[in-house]
C-alpha cells in the first residue's frame, strides 16, 4: 500500500491530477464495457489454462467450480501486494479439498504464472519493434529486446523440463496456445480503453507499454500494480510517443476493470463463506 502510494505520488508530480480527472470524465462507456468483456473473456481462459496444470498434478475441477476459484483469486490480488492473494489462497483451497501437497500446487501455480508471463514478454517485443522507438539512435535496445524474444520460451522449456522433471512441462503447447489467448485478450482490452480515453494514434507504443507495466504490475511491491503501471507510462514517454495526462487515465481505466471484474469474486467468496458457516451452525 505504502509503495503504491509513494509511486502515485511521483506521478502526480509529473502530471497534473485535474487534467487526468478531465479525460477520465470524457470516458466512452461503450469502448470500456467492451474492454470489460474483452478482460474477462482473457480471464476465463487464464482460468482454463491453470486448469490444465491442476490436472497434471491430478487435481480434477470441473470449469464451474475452477472458474468460481479463479475469479475469487481475482478479488484477492486487487487488495494485495503482486497479485499474489489469490494464489495462496486457490493452493489452500486446493490443499483441503485434495490429497495433493503445497509443494506440487504452489510449482504449478508458479508454472502458470510463468506461461502467462513469458507470452507477455515476448508480445511485448513484438509489439517493441514495430512501435516509434529510434533504434537506429539506439540499437543496443533492439539488439537486447531481440535476444529476450527468442530466449523466452525455449528457456521456459528447458526450466520446465530439467528443473520440475516435466510434470509441469505436460501439455506445454496448449497451455502456451491459452496463454497466448490470454494475452491477445488483454491487448484487446487495452485498446478498447485507450478508444474509451480519445487516443486515435500510435496505438503500438501505447500497448508496448501497456505490456511492459503489466510486467511491472506483477512485482509484488505494489497493491494491484497501482503506481507500477503510472510510473511505466509516465517515464515511458521519453522512448515512445505517447500522451502523459491520457496515459495515466487509461492505467485508471485498466484499474477500474479489474475492480469491477473483482466484483462477482467477492459475490461468490460470500457466498462461499456463509455456506460454510451454516454448514458449521448445522
Amino acid at each position: 500500500m505504502l509503495l503504491s502510494g509513494v509511486a502515485l505520488y511521483f506521478v502526480f508530480q509529473k502530471v497534473e491530477f485535474s487534467k487526468i480527472w478531465e479525460s477520465l470524465l470524457k470516458v466512452k462507456v461503450l469502448w470500456f464495457v467492451l474492454g470489460l468483456l474483452a478482460f474477462n473473456l482473457s480471464k476465463i481462459l487464464a482460468a482454463d489454462r491453470i486448469n490444465v496444470f491442476y490436472k497434471n498434478i491430478g487435481v480434477s475441477l470441473n470449469r464451474f467450480d475452477n472458474l468460481r476459484l479463479y475469479y475469487i483469486g481475482m478479488f484477492f490480488n486487487i487488495f494485495l501486494p503482486g497479485s499474489v492473494g489469490g494464489d495462496v489462497y486457490k493452493v489452500a483451497q486446493l490443499k483441503k479439498n485434495n490429497e495433493v501437497g503445497y509443494k506440487r500446487l504452489a510449482a504449478v501455480t508458479l508454472a502458470d504464472r510463468l506461461s502467462g508471463l513469458s507470452l507477455l514478454v515476448v508480445l511485448g517485443c513484438v509489439l517493441f519493434f514495430i512501435s516509434s522507438f529510434d533504434f537506429n539512435a539506439k540499437p543496443l535496445y533492439g539488439y537486447f529486446n531481440g535476444l529476450v524474444l527468442l530466449g523466452t520460451i525455449p528457456a521456459l522449456y528447458l526450466f520446465f523440463n530439467y528443473i520440475w522433471k516435466a510434470e509441469t512441462a505436460k501439455n506445454f503447447f496448449k497451455t502456451n496456445q491459452l496463454s497466448l489467448g490470454v494475452q491477445l485478450g488483454q491487448l484487446v482490452c487495452a485498446f478498447c480503453l485507450l478508444q474509451a480515453v480519445w487516443i486515435n494514434d500510435n496505438y503500438f507504443d501505447y500497448l508496448t507499454l501497456f505490456m511492459a507495466s503489466s510486467v511491472a504490475a506483477t512485482i509484488p511491491l505494489t497493491v494491484g500494480g497501482v503506481g507500477a503501471r503510472e510510473l511505466v507510462f509516465i517515464y515511458g514517454y521519453t522512448f515512445l510517443m505517447v500522451n502523459e495526462e491520457k496515459s495515466v487515465a487509461f492505467t485508471f481505466l485498466f484499474f477500474l476493470v479489474m475492480v469491477f471484474s473483482a466484483i462477482p469474486g467477492f459475490i461468490l467468496y460470500l457466498l462461499t463463506f456463509s455456506k460454510k458457516r451454516n454448514a458449521k451452525l448445522d
